[in-house]
């Protein structure tokens, strides 16, 4: 008999948007629906998740946007890695996206951050776990 892996601490990705928002500078941020997924996250919605927190910038000159998810499957990480990077790729024209983007993960959660703090909000993101 197998024992099953015990249940990973969860991260409440919600309350690290909040965190995030609230601690730095990432405006205009909108929570984003099925619509908005399927037309900026090509390829999102067919992968499972337990949670996730997609807020997009809707605003012409975009400063910046953060897109939380956690899979159900593990290998799915690589998928939504893959989405992520496909938006940030999509939007690269110089300036904040290009120089200010990561795409990051931690298990089964995988953060994608566009902003002039983007690095200290991976730190963050690291921390925890």
């Amino acid at each position: 008999t197998t024992t099953p892996d015990p249940e990973p601490s969860k991260v409440d990705l919600a309350a690290f948007c909040t965190t995030v928002t609230t601690n730095y500078s990432l405006p205009h941020l909108s929570l984003a629906d099925s619509t908005m997924l399927d037309n900026y996250y090509a390829g999102l919605s067919s992968v499972a998740t337990e949670q996730s927190q997609v807020y997009i910038n809707m605003m012409s000159m975009n400063m910046g946007e953060i897109s939380l998810v956690q899979v159900k499957d593990s290998k799915d990480v690589a998928t939504v890695k893959a989405v992520f990077q496909a938006r940030i790729d999509s939007m690269v024209n110089g300036g904040i996206w290009s120089e200010q983007s990561r795409v990051v993960s931690n298990g089964n959660y995988v953060m994608m951050v566009v902003g002039e703090d983007c690095d200290s909000i991976v730190k963050d993101f690291n921390a925890l776990f």
